[in-house]
């Protein structure tokens, strides 16, 4: 396994925010739009990736000068609860 820093134009990218999506939005029926907010764009997106295959991602958003905020955590499910 390996981590790894996303770019918005990468696959893996784009493999996290349709796992956000299911894990976070669909079962209320929110729009695929919700996921892209204020703080997308400027934030460090970072994933654990093993043979191109999404395990988990997490972003990293600069909030404040010096105060950082995590969120969006998302493991896909077959990994959950693995060491």
């Amino acid at each position: 396994m390996e981590i790894i820093n996303l770019q918005s134009t990468d696959d893996i990218y784009q493999q996290a925010l349709n796992l956000r999506y299911d894990l976070f939005f669909r079962e209320p029926g929110l729009p695929k739009e919700i996921l892209v907010d204020d703080l997308e764009e400027n934030s460090t997106h970072v994933a654990i990736v093993e043979k191109s295959e999404l395990y988990a991602y997490g972003r990293l958003s600069e909030i404040a000068k010096g105060i950082f905020k995590i969120s969006q955590m998302v493991v896909q499910p077959k990994m959950q609860g693995k060491v």
